[in-house]
C-alpha cells in the first residue's frame, strides 16, 4: 500500500513540475509580447508629445531573477544618452 502511495506521489511531483515549467513559459511569453507593444507605444507617444525624437525602454537582465528597464529618449534636435541628463 505504501509503495503504492509513494508512486502517486512521485507521479504527482512529476505532474506539478510539467505545469510549473509551461506556467513559466507562457508567463515569458506574454510579458515579452506586452513588453514589445508598451515599448512600440511609448516611442511614438513620445514622439507625439515632443514634436519628434526617439525613445526606448531596454530590459536589462540583472541577476536569474531581477531585471530592470532602462529608458532612453532623444528630444529632437538633442544628442541624449541617459535619462537623468534631461532635468
Amino acid at each position: 500500500y505504501l509503495e503504492g502511495q509513494a508512486q502517486d506521489m512521485e507521479r504527482a511531483i512529476g505532474d506539478l513540475e510539467k505545469v510549473l515549467e509551461e506556467l513559466a513559459r507562457r508567463i515569458k511569453s506574454t510579458f515579452e509580447e506586452n513588453f514589445a507593444r508598451i515599448n512600440k507605444a511609448f516611442g511614438k507617444n513620445f514622439a507625439s508629445l515632443f514634436a519628434g525624437g526617439s525613445a526606448e525602454l531596454t530590459l536589462l537582465q540583472l541577476d536569474e531573477e531581477n531585471y530592470g528597464i532602462e529608458i532612453s529618449v532623444q528630444p529632437p534636435g538633442k544628442r541624449v544618452t541617459a535619462l537623468s541628463t534631461l532635468s
